[in-house]
């Protein structure tokens, strides 16, 4: 198998939209979907849903890392393309994928689209724009991230030229993102969490079709 979509997700209510969309482009690509669920009540969840794909629990201490590399074991596809549940490849990041254009190296780095306040536009401060992330890689190169926030010991990887959407400030309420902030991202990250908080008139571009 050529390809793998992988997320690792709680099931909170606001998922089930970003992994229909992931069902959807893993048909397109003939490609396989990997969910892993995090924590018991997450898997029961995701097994009564209507998603179709491999449904495999894992356990997290709180941040995605320590469960990557388990979730990893269960993609059977050369590459690995990791979304997170409030993410979607965008339309050009889909036709991309299904010319094969990543064919040509073995690890990708993406910029992100932080959407707001609503899906036609996103945020181009710096930190949120480009927010270059690595995310699709061969196996051998998609794993090896064990602290939070870690990068990949194997390098940012190349630059694709299409970007992932970002939906996060739209569908997780104020109060849930102010705890993501207390937990992970006080500081200089307080950005990534609540950024009506730091940009007051952010600078916006249309989220291309």
């Amino acid at each position: 198998m050529k390809l793998t979509l992988l997320c690792v997700t709680q099931a909170k209510n606001y998922v089930w939209p970003f992994l229909r969309h992931m069902e959807t482009v893993a048909d397109q690509l003939h490609a396989q979907l990997v969910i892993a669920g995090d924590g018991d009540d997450a898997i029961q969840t995701l097994i009564e849903g209507s998603v179709a794909g491999r449904f495999v629990g894992v356990r997290s201490r709180g941040y995605l890392e320590s469960v990557l590399d388990a979730a990893l074991e269960q993609c059977d596809g050369e590459y690995v393309l990791r979304l997170d549940d409030d993410e979607r490849c965008s339309p050009a990041m889909v036709t991309w994928l299904e010319s094969d254009a990543y064919l040509i190296g073995t690890h990708w780095k993406f910029p992100r689209m932080h959407l707001w306040p609503d899906t036609q536009h996103y945020i181009v401060e710096p930190q949120l724009w480009p927010d270059e992330q690595t995310r699709l890689s061969v196996r051998e190169k998609a794993g090896g991230r064990r602290t939070i926030h870690a990068g990949s010991p194997f390098g940012g990887g190349a630059l694709a030229p299409v970007a992932i959407e970002h939906h996060k400030f739209l569908v997780r309420t104020r109060a849930e993102r102010e705890d993501t902030a207390r937990r992970w991202h006080n500081g200089n990250m307080i950005a990534f969490s609540l950024p009506e908080d730091v940009f007051v008139n952010p600078r916006l571009e249309d989220v291309p079709c």
